[in-house]
């Protein structure tokens, strides 16, 4: 009997395991027709197991003898099995699907290249590194595993699955769009991957954790009391007033769309209208009627998560409810509660997922192995996408593929929800979006009921001018808010005002999230009690914060973030008239280093240019559909033709390498495959994030005592205390990009402390009214490099 694994336990033989797994990875599929060719591929991907070479080397890494970990190749036995068995056939549909097949395998403890960066094959690597091995392998493998009659069937039933999934690829591809094609095909073969590794991973840990995951998948459909629990949460709210009666009314309406077939549609609510509730009640209803596995809620920010997060979980039931970000603090020290959290944030199997936007990005695109295998449980949910703008403009042509991916093959319903819609369905690569919940009538008429500010243009100043016109506009107003593109813009007029106003505070990333919080509840105290109160700030007040100013002031940004800062304007409709929020052209402002900034920036500004001409067009308002339309075609034409498809110095982009990858396949002598992707090498150079950064405690509030305990568990090797520790630094520490890093350390402003795992703040560069500096603060200047 040939092994798979040997713990405590006990061992589990390799067909108890090859079995299991192919059971997980065709369950995770059979929701969109791909169960088959998951079975298949799971069922192998042990393969090069059935040698007695590898079970020596298990026996011998049990008992504890000095083996080198992945000595012993077992993952390339299935791929020479389909790719020698099956792609010789004349039938390109069998070609295809033994590729897929064979990738899956080969690449279930990691994606590899098909064609890398050298032109080097990795299909003819894994035919050629061990032939002897891996026929022994794939002999013993069908003498005592499985039959080869049984594999020649569930093949054939594989191969009807590829045709009817290569035959909707076209309608979906752009007209005579090769590397369109090609982007989907990878897209299939990282599905199939990920089941591939759920299968393998769910049945391992069952085993060596003597466990049984697969309970914690829903044995039942949920959606009715989930959609019960929405119903009592909606209807608890009073209707009287027209605000909230018009809250209803946008919800009714999104409860009335839930009938419609599965498909990509643009949920455009304004401000203050009840976005999130809304739209969780549409996927509710829609998951109830269209069977549909499981809601995920996606935000691009942890802060509008959390904040987002609690309403959700106490509308749906917080039991139904899986919270997934980096800084997410499990309060348990229960062995078995933590290990069933680590399985699913894994896999996702929970009926509402709340999670960020990098983590689904990373699940659409990285290479880790634990990015890969959750790929599988997008399939048949609903994707409520907030604030859909934030999309980095790079990304685009990745994601708008892969949101295409999702609804037609994956069988998903995705939602995009914005008061500021992106035109994704304009660019080279599009978006094929359905229709709109909301129409355009309906949402013009309760723009109006919802309208609490006019967004107006203030004309020209230079940075030294500002700080004037903020203190007239001060006068006339008790609660001021501006929005600076950079933090020395706003340490400067920090600086400049405090001294002339009362209850100045300045908000920016270069303070820890601590800071931030403290700094926003004394904010806030001060609004309740009617109080004077100016704050100067980035744009990380922008989104996610619930706070409210009567008068706001932006310098001059892409529209998007223009309607954001009026979002924190008259919030709440607590003043009598519309609120102003000014757009001020700072024209001494450098924004050569923020190059996204200057673009949305030329925008808008031409958006100004056209709106004097024929305001009539844009119903007199700056925040106007016609006028955010207008915003984001001009910016996207204005773009270079390959800026969305995430281009890389030196190299194709990241679009070419997950597509026709033409500038790799052309130096390669290997041109037989239909794959010919570069999946790791795209997934290793793919970063949500365009910056390089290091995360560094600083010495405010707790942080001081959180890098005395780090360095304390540390010592003791308490790890589980150390990993707690590590996600409350989180709240106490900044981002550094990597060249001020380099220069704070030759400083001996950053110290490295626990062997360099961690790095804290000198407190002389840290200040409490504008956090992190980059002089020492007995200098007194201020930081012209933090963002």
């Amino acid at each position: 009997m040939f092994l798979a694994h040997i713990t405590d336990f006990g061992q589990q033989s390799l067909q108890e395991h090859c079995q299991n797994s192919a059971n997980i990875a065709k369950n995770d599929l059979t929701d969109i027709g791909l169960s088959n060719t998951a079975y298949l591929a799971a069922l192998f991907h042990d393969c090069g197991k059935a040698h007695d070479v590898f079970q020596q080397y298990l026996i011998d890494s049990y008992n504890g003898k000095n083996v080198k970990r992945g000595s012993v190749i077992h993952s390339f036995a299935g791929v020479s099995y389909f790719l020698n068995k099956y792609h010789d056939s004349d039938n390109v549909i069998e070609k295809a699907a033994s590729e897929i097949i064979a990738y899956s395998i080969g690449a279930h403890h990691g994606l590899f290249d098909v064609i890398n960066p050298d032109a080097k094959d990795g299909f003819l690597y894994r035919l050629t590194r061990q032939l002897e091995y891996d026929d022994t392998a794939i002999h013993n493998f069908l003498k005592e595993i499985v039959d080869e009659s049984i594999v020649s069937e569930v093949f054939g039933s594989s191969s009807n699955e590829m045709e009817r999934i290569l035959k909707i690829i076209p309608n979906i591809t752009k007209k005579n769009s090769g590397s369109e094609y090609c982007f989907y095909l990878g897209l299939l073969c990282r599905l199939i991957t990920s089941a591939v590794m759920d299968g393998d991973r769910t049945d391992t840990a069952n085993f060596t954790l003597n466990k049984d995951y697969n309970n914690a998948k829903t044995s039942y459909n949920p959606w009715k009391e989930i959609n019960d629990n929405i119903e009592r949460r909606i209807h608890s709210f009073s209707s009287e007033t027209l605000i909230n009666k018009s809250r209803r009314e946008l919800s009714d309406l999104c409860f009335d769309f839930a009938k419609s077939d599965s498909g990509i549609y643009r949920l455009n609510i304004p401000t203050g209208g009840g976005k999130t509730l809304s739209a969780l009640r549409f996927a509710a209803a829609h998951a109830l009627q269209k069977e549909k596995q499981k809601v995920i809620y996606i935000a691009p920010l942890i802060s509008i998560l959390e904040q987002n997060a609690n309403e959700i979980r106490v509308s749906v039931g917080a039991e139904y409810v899986l919270e997934h970000h980096s800084d997410v603090i499990t309060e348990t020290d229960d062995v078995e509660e933590l290990d069933l959290r680590k399985y699913l944030e894994d896999s996702w199997n929970s009926p509402v997922i709340a999670t960020t936007f990098a983590q689904f990005l990373n699940t659409l695109f990285s290479s880790k192995t634990s990015s890969v295998r959750r790929f599988q449980s997008l399939c048949n949910s609903v994707i409520i996408i907030d604030e859909i703008q934030s999309v980095p403009s790079k990304m685009i042509s990745l994601f708008n593929q892969a949101v295409n991916f999702l609804s037609r093959i994956c069988k998903c319903t995705v939602l995009l929800c914005s008061a500021t819609q992106p035109c994704l369905e304009s660019v080279e690569h599009r978006m094929i979006i359905d229709g709109d919940i909301i129409s355009k009538d309906d949402f013009n008429k309760y723009s109006e009921i919802f309208k609490r500010n006019s967004v107006m243009d203030a004309g020209n100043f230079r940075l030294e001018e500002i700080p004037s016109f903020i203190i007239d506009k001060a006068n006339n107003h008790l609660s001021l808010l501006v929005v600076c593109n950079k933090k020395a813009q706003a340490e400067f007029l920090f600086n400049e005002i405090k001294s002339q106003a009362q209850n100045c505070f300045h908000i920016s990333a270069g303070m820890c999230v601590a800071h931030r919080k403290n700094v926003l509840k004394k904010i806030k105290e001060l609004l309740s009690k009617k109080e004077p109160v100016f704050c100067v700030s980035t744009q990380v007040i922008e989104a996610g914060v619930d706070i409210s100013f009567d008068c706001a002031i932006r310098f001059s940004a892409g529209m998007d973030n223009i309607i954001q800062t009026a979002g924190r304007c008259n919030r709440n409709g607590e003043c009598r008239s519309d609120s102003p929020v000014y757009i001020i052209h700072c024209i001494d402002e450098n924004l050569k280093m923020l190059p996204d900034i200057q673009a949305a920036k030329q925008a808008t500004e031409a958006l100004i240019v056209d709106f004097k001409k024929r305001s009539d067009y844009y119903s007199n308002d700056l925040a106007s559909d016609n006028s955010i339309n207008f915003f984001y075609k001009y910016l996207y034409s204005n773009y270079s033709s390959n800026h969305f498809d995430y281009p890389i110095k030196n190299m194709p982009s990241l679009f070419e390498l997950l597509s026709a990858n033409n500038q790799y396949r052309s130096l390669s002598k290997s041109a037989q495959y239909f794959l010919c992707q570069s999946f790791k090498t795209a997934g290793d150079k793919f970063d949500v994030f365009d910056s390089v950064s290091t995360s560094v405690i600083v010495p405010y509030g707790d942080g001081k005592n959180i890098i005395n305990n780090l360095q304390s568990y540390y010592n003791d090797k308490d790890y589980p205390a150390l990993q707690k520790e590590m996600k409350k630094a989180s709240q106490y520490s900044v981002s550094v990009f990597e060249y001020q890093f380099k220069k704070l350390l030759e400083e001996k402003a950053i110290i490295p402390f626990c062997d360099n795992s961690f790095y804290m703040l000198s407190p002389e560069y840290y200040d409490d009214n504008t956090g992190l500096l980059n002089k020492a603060k007995e200098e007194n200047t201020c930081s012209t490099l933090i963002l």
